[in-house]
């Protein structure tokens, strides 16, 4: 995924309905920790079509991406069974955003 990683002309990075597994989402959020050019992404997917699909491996790797990455504004991921394990993760990532902005207006 180092295309992912360092590439600094991609702006929109399309992954919907690929049938991308937990363990190629986890390579793809530990990709775009570091990435600087990407602000959507969408790993949705389709009814009918091929399905990516989260594990609790991707779970943890979504929640480094979402707390490193300071250039992504909007992340699709409708359909892709993040279930509330998942979703606690992406909760933590919303802690950890808001309370990183309180210490910074002291």
């Amino acid at each position: 995924m180092s295309v992912i990683k360092y590439s600094r002309s991609l702006v929109v990075l399309n992954l919907s309905s690929n049938e991308i597994t937990g363990d190629g989402m986890t390579v793809i959020f530990e990709a775009m920790q570091s990435q600087e050019s990407i602000n959507f992404l969408d790993i949705s997917s389709h009814v009918g079509c091929n399905r990516n699909i989260m594990n609790k491996k991707a779970h943890k790797a979504l929640y480094n991406m979402l707390i490193s990455n300071q250039y992504l504004e909007s992340l699709k991921m409708i359909g892709i069974g993040l279930g509330n394990t998942g979703m606690s993760w992406v909760i933590k990532a919303f802690d950890y955003g808001l309370e990183k902005c309180i210490d910074q207006a002291k």
